[in-house]
């Protein structure tokens, strides 16, 4: 079984989610840093998991309004879970 990264997921759709990289004076924060940041957001302001994930979904759909359900839902899963595995 082949597991594929949020970021081949997204460039086998065409979608590049490094936007910004590698310009620290000009960055622009990653799709996942964003995510994470609402999610983050959420829970420190007293929300629930499935509201926090909401917000992390409603920045993500902000970002990549062309992206499929199933690959938002999937990025976002994924995204949360190495974030939460790392702290």
């Amino acid at each position: 079984m082949l597991i594929a990264s949020p970021a081949d997921l997204f460039a086998a759709w065409g979608i590049d989610i490094a936007q910004g990289r590698g310009y620290v004076s000009q960055a622009t924060p990653s799709t996942s840093d964003i995510v994470i940041r609402a999610y983050e957001a959420r829970r420190a302001a007293g929300a629930d998991e499935w509201t926090a994930c909401d917000a992390a979904l409603e920045a993500f759909r902000k970002r990549h309004p062309e992206a499929s359900s199933d690959l938002a839902n999937t990025f976002i899963a994924d995204v949360l879970r190495d974030h939460t595995a790392r702290h």
